[in-house]
């Protein structure tokens, strides 16, 4: 490549979004899965000592979030241990949602 074509590719990727608006996007999903799942869970410890009951939807819910986040980002950066762990997650967390399920009848 040409340096003019180096610049005017530059200049052609200025309309999408530059690397410190995604790294900007990426904790911000980060932390606001964060945040969800540590409502849940707060949710779910209050209703313990209040109802004395577990709602099993909530924690499911933590564990999706949690393991699809593990599962993408274990394949997507080459890391076997975090795609297991997620795949193990999701596994609860969907035995948790027929336990969810079961409960309606």
């Amino acid at each position: 490549m040409t340096r003019e074509e180096i610049l005017r590719a530059a200049q052609n990727d200025k309309s999408e979004m530059g690397e410190y608006e995604k790294s900007v996007e990426k904790k911000a999903v980060s932390y606001g899965a964060a945040l969800g799942i540590a409502v849940c869970l707060v949710m779910v410890i209050i209703e313990m000592l209040v109802v004395h009951r577990v709602d099993w939807g909530k924690p499911a819910l933590i564990l999706v979030i949690g393991g699809y986040t593990d599962i993408y980002e274990g394949f997507r950066n080459k890391i076997g241990k975090k795609a297991i762990w997620g795949i193990i997650e999701m596994a609860v967390a969907i035995i948790l949602l027929f336990v969810y399920i079961g409960e309606f009848f």
